[in-house]
């Protein structure tokens, strides 16, 4: 990767002290505080529940048969649990082949809750057809390519910027509108449950990022010399296949991985290049594997994740061109609704992942404070 690891290019990162006091509120402050983080626990620390994936084989009533990325599972089944397949439905209209993740209690093996072909994405619309519109997506994630989004039985839909939401009956998209999808996968692309859309006719400007946005909202002094880098904005979630992802280490049989927005010094923010903080919230420069600490300002859980991909597309927020064919917009200040209603992105989990803190399919962000322990500044 062109940047160094753990992230340190400190003069051009400006970490000076004399640049620290233009940053207002968002300042590192004039004092780096003692403070040893609780925040760090290791993965076999954090409960009873775990959250796995994989290809369904077989099922009975009080019980589904997997195959994960170790080998077979076979998990227990309450009486009476649904499963999410494009909304509620009966255990019934399960196929085998599905991709099925799991929220487990671990001592008793017992499924808590179900997710059937879930998936995400974001794209442009680029024509109405039939029953539904075609998608351009593509980005940090997949390379582009074009599918299908159709609405499904149930759908909300909000404005991507505020969340408020929009009327949904019938959906009603255009050329040109950015969209985010939360849904089922089918063949053709997605059936859509949740979207939020930025609309190609929304001309809104919003505050723009100073020239020299903070590097971190706060530093305070950690164990062994080192210091934690903390963030705080919102984590979303996306869709990454075992073996995929920017370090191709993405593992569906795991809950403990994310992608961050700053991994190379290239200057762009593509699928194949992960510059995507520069200029915006300028988050360190982390290697594929490097641990951080994402703590959940709502419920307080914490979870020690580990860098497997590039993303969010945070640089592009901070820009006039962050999404496709809205050169006139900045989007750098979207909230997520929530108790704290963050603003900015500062990672992304994978699915099962983000499954351990909430249900993916009923949200698609949740308000948390990042930390990572690396090298103090000079």
């Amino acid at each position: 990767m062109g940047g160094p690891v753990l992230g340190v290019d400190w003069g051009r990162r400006r970490f000076l002290g004399r640049a620290l006091g233009a940053f207002g509120a968002f300042a590192i402050g004039p004092r780096l505080r003692s403070v040893i983080s609780p925040l760090h626990p290791s993965p076999s620390s954090l409960g009873e529940i775990e959250v796995l994936a994989g290809s369904l084989r077989a099922f009975t009533d009080d019980e589904v048969e997997i195959e994960t990325p170790t080998g077979l599972r076979k998990i227990r089944i309450p009486n009476g649990i649904s499963v999410w397949k494009g909304g509620e439905r009966p255990l019934s209209t399960l196929t085998r082949g599905d991709e099925l993740m799991i929220r487990l209690h671990v001592p008793s093996g017992t499924a808590l809750r179900l997710w059937a072909n879930l998936t995400r994405v974001q794209g442009v619309v680029t024509r109405v057809i039939p029953g539904g519109y075609e998608l351009r997506t593509g980005g940090l994630y997949n390379a582009p390519r074009t599918l299908r989004l159709e609405p499904g039985e149930e759908v909300s839909v909000a404005d991507w910027l505020t969340e408020r939401p929009r009327d949904a009956s019938p959906l009603r998209l255009e050329e040109g509108d950015f969209v985010d999808v939360i849904g089922e996968r089918i063949p053709e692309g997605i059936r859509g449950t949740r979207i939020w859309v930025h609309s190609a006719r929304q001309v809104e400007r919003l505050s723009s990022p100073a020239d020299s946005p903070p590097a971190a909202d706060r530093i305070e002094v950690g164990p062994n010399g080192l210091c934690w880098y903390i963030y705080t904005g919102y984590a979303g979630w996306f869709d990454c296949p075992t073996g995929a992802g920017r370090c191709g280490t993405c593992n569906l049989a795991r809950s403990d991985q994310a992608a961050w927005p700053a991994m190379d010094t290239c200057g762009c923010c593509t699928w194949n290049c992960c510059d995507c903080s520069r200029n915006c919230k300028n988050q360190i420069y982390l290697a594929c594997g490097k641990d951080v600490v994402v703590y959940d300002q709502c419920s307080t859980k914490v979870r020690t994740v580990y860098i497997a991909s590039c993303g969010p597309c945070q640089r592009a927020n901070c820009i006039p061109d962050c999404v496709p064919n809205h050169p006139d917009t900045d989007l750098c200040n979207r909230s997520c609704a929530d108790c704290r209603g963050g603003r900015a992105a500062i990672i992304d989990l994978t699915k099962p992942t983000f499954a351990y803190f909430y249900d993916p399919v009923r949200r698609g962000c949740f308000s948390c404070e990042v930390r990572v322990l690396a090298q103090c500044p000079s």
